[in-house]
């Protein structure tokens, strides 16, 4: 796991907006890509981390003890108010068998639901 003090020395976070920029002297970029559920993931030093939890981290101080849930199940919406720590057996109470997720072959994304 990345110490707290190097992600602040690596990546900027606005809780408002929910993005990422990378810090480089020279220029100032979006990072991440989009994995096959849907989540943003951001590689540093090596590891990669879904972006829901390194905007826990950045704003906590600590890493989250359990899952990260996005209230508004968008699971793009990185602002720190859409996201709480939360128990896996409650966040699966949170999904109601709709979801999103990213075709990269196609370059868009695509609803689908898991209801039998």
């Amino acid at each position: 796991m990345i110490a707290y003090e190097e992600l602040l020395k690596r990546l900027n976070y606005d809780p408002l907006t929910g993005k990422f920029t990378r810090i480089n002297k020279f220029v100032s970029r979006k990072v991440g890509y989009i994995d096959n559920d849907g989540y943003l993931v951001i590689r540093l030093l090596g590891k990669s981390y879904k972006a829901s939890r390194l905007a826990w981290f950045y704003m906590m101080q600590s890493w989250p003890i359990h899952e990260i849930d996005h209230i508004n199940r968008v699971r793009l919406d990185n602002r720190f108010l859409n996201l709480r720590d939360i128990p896996s057996t409650n966040n699966k109470r949170n999904n109601n068998g709709l979801g999103v997720c990213y075709d990269k072959q196609k370059d868009l994304f695509m609803a689908y639901t898991s209801r039998q």
